[in-house]
This record gives C-alpha cells, sequence and structure tokens, in this order.
C-alpha cells in the first residue's frame, strides 16, 4: 500500500488503501479517477486517457474501470 507507480507532471498513478488512483492536472483543474479492480501481485494494463469532453478514463487490461468528466478546480495559495 502507498506505492507510487508513475509521477511526472501532469500524470499520476499510485496505489494507496487498497485502490488504484489516475490523476491529471493542470494550473488551474485536476482530474482524479480510482478504482478497487486493481490486483497487485499481477501483471496488468493500466491505461489513461483524457479528451476535453469526456475527462479522465482508466482502463485495466482493456475494460473501463472508472472515470471523471468533469474537473476538481486548482486554486493558488
Amino acid at each position: 500500500d502507498g506505492m507510487v507507480f508513475f509521477d511526472s507532471s501532469p500524470i499520476r498513478l499510485y496505489y494507496k488503501d487498497g485502490r488504484l488512483y489516475g490523476q491529471l492536472q493542470t494550473a488551474t483543474h485536476m482530474w482524479t479517477v480510482n478504482t478497487p479492480d486493481f490486483r497487485t501481485g499481477v501483471w496488468q494494463r493500466v491505461e489513461l486517457t483524457w479528451h476535453p469532453r469526456e475527462g479522465l478514463i482508466m482502463f485495466i487490461d482493456g475494460q473501463r474501470v472508472g472515470g471523471q468528466t468533469y474537473p476538481t478546480e486548482q486554486t493558488s495559495n
């Protein structure tokens, strides 16, 4: 638990509390998807796709397992 697989701006992929998370972040918006369908210790193909109208979508082994159409607004402090 608590493993980061990929962290290169603007995309992050990590595992926490039994869920796989994918994030895409810009200066003003963030999309986050997560799923409990990720199995540790087994090879799986994980894909994240993004489109302005469809948002961020996560696939595991070709099956859609999560998505967020509308982003969360990011504010600077």
